[in-house]
């Protein structure tokens, strides 16, 4: 009888371990399982992160784009009165050193970023929001806003060193929006 206790208890031990062993692999290989999903999702975050951040390109774009909006936004303190924007106050009329309309706004916002590598105070105006310009709609970059003729005048020499079709054109009233 002891025989056959012992030989139970022996196959009970067996048994207790194969299940112990069974138990710890499926737990094993649900670690490995968990550990390979938890890599796939970090490698795929790191993929979403790379493809999201701007190249070198694209961040030189984007600069470029924002000094461009810059610098049509930018108008001199010397000629802050001749374009005023507030509330209570419309912007008024001026003569600008027109040298050059495109059909599209960032075309010329780009085109006003090179001027400004001269020295050129470029800025971008639609032409339908003044009266003395064209009824259809441009973006004109003109080299500087003066309250005057006579100081366009002054400063077209200047300008026409680089951009000989320059010449002086009055906006006229102020139009909006």
């Amino acid at each position: 009888m002891r025989n056959k206790k012992n030989t139970l208890y022996i196959i009970l031990a067996v048994i207790v371990v194969i299940v112990g062993i069974v138990i710890l692999s499926k737990d094993n290989s649900k670690d490995k399982k968990d550990e390979t999903e938890t890599t796939k999702t970090e490698q795929t975050t790191e993929v979403k992160k790379a493809t999201e951040q701007p190249t070198a390109t694209e961040k030189e774009n984007t600069r470029t784009t924002a000094e461009a909006t810059d610098q049509q936004n930018q108008i001199p303190s010397s000629t802050q009165q001749a374009v005023t924007t507030t509330e209570k106050q419309k912007p008024r009329a001026f003569y600008g050193i027109w040298c050059d309309a495109y059909k599209k706004r960032t075309t010329a916002q780009k085109q006003a970023v090179e001027y400004s590598k001269y020295g050129i105070d470029a800025q971008v105006f639609e032409t339908t929001q003044w009266s003395n310009l064209n009824s259809e709609k441009w973006y004109v970059i003109s080299a500087g806003v003066y309250e005057t003729k006579e100081s366009a005048n002054e400063n077209l020499s200047k300008v026409k060193e680089k951009y000989p079709d320059a010449y002086v054109k009055y906006s006229g009233d102020w139009l909006g929006e």
